[in-house]
């Protein structure tokens, strides 16, 4: 740990630290909120997927793409690693905007009918901010935003740092997290996912450090259905109430488990860093690429 790094915590109260972090997350609140509120062409809609002249209220409507929706939403909204495996010492801070472009299978129709336009590529606005801790732990938050949606993902991790810090030795690290996705109200959504990263810092005339990694990180999507109501036009139809459920599954619940690696690098030039991350689902056969900005201490 440098001696700068040091005296500028020193100098800065607990209370003021505790201060700045609730005001970053009133000012993410505000970024993210006028750009869910203008929600449009990929919004999800469950009804889109039921039959009102052939369902059976308040019976599960089996569909056989519904859960393979639920994959691509949990990818775009879930866990990604965006940095390297190392904590950044006890008084380590990092705070970072990243935006994501997802591929999807937009040309299948289960996108064609949850979302009035559907994208090749989705974008994702993520800002994350993460906190070394003693003992080589480092604890994180982020907020998601899909792009020209109203869904948002709340987020949670915990780094534990294998080896930390070393000089000859990459440093390795196991990072669970959760994340929670609110903005629709037909489903109850989160995604768990945990990472196994392995990084090296390389550091270039004192000031440059430049910090590559791979990962692989199973994740589990969980997807809970809410009662779908539906009042067709047609006054000859009665409204139904129904769920929607997977394929072969009688329950209304849409569990799915993926594979992913990802390969990525930072780039710190003395406070200020960079980053971009490659990552490849392989249950999905799906690609993500995030791009990273961001300040560290």
């Amino acid at each position: 740990m440098s001696a700068t790094r040091l005296h500028f915590f020193q100098l800065m109260p607990a209370f003021a630290r505790r201060r700045n972090v609730s005001a970053l997350l009133c000012a993410i609140a505000a970024v993210l909120a006028p750009a869910q509120a203008m929600a449009g062409g990929l919004d999800l809609h469950f009804e889109r997927f039921i039959d009102p002249a052939t369902a059976t209220p308040n019976t599960p409507i089996e569909n056989s793409s519904y859960k393979q929706l639920m994959r691509e939403v949990g990818m775009a909204m879930g866990p990604r690693m965006t940095g390297p495996a190392a904590s950044g010492g006890a008084l380590g801070i990092e705070v970072g905007y990243e935006v994501s472009g997802v591929g999807t299978n937009s040309t299948a129709d289960y996108w064609s009918k949850a979302a009035a336009s559907p994208q090749s590529i989705v974008t994702t606005q993520q800002v994350r901010v993460r906190k070394g801790l003693p003992y080589s732990l480092q604890v994180g938050g982020v907020v998601t935003g899909l792009s020209n949606s109203n869904l948002t993902a709340i987020g949670l991790e915990l780094g534990v740092g294998i080896t930390d810090g070393y000089k000859n030795i990459p440093d390795i690290v196991f990072r669970p997290s959760i994340h929670t996705v609110l903005g629709n109200s037909q489903i109850d959504m989160f995604v768990v996912g945990a990472d196994l990263a392995v990084s090296k810092s390389f550091g270039i005339g004192g000031i440059v450090a430049i910090q590559p990694w791979v990962s692989y990180s199973p994740s589990f999507t969980h997807v809970n259905t809410h009662l779908v109501s539906l009042f067709p036009t047609d006054k000859s139809i009665r409204p139904v109430v129904a769920q929607l459920a997977p394929l072969g599954d009688a329950s209304h619940i849409a569990d799915a488990i993926s594979q992913r690696a990802a390969f990525g690098f930072r780039v710190i030039i003395t406070r200020v860093q960079v980053g971009a991350e490659f990552l490849r689902s392989f249950s999905e056969s799906l690609s993500m690429v995030t791009g990273k900005i961001g300040v560290t201490f």
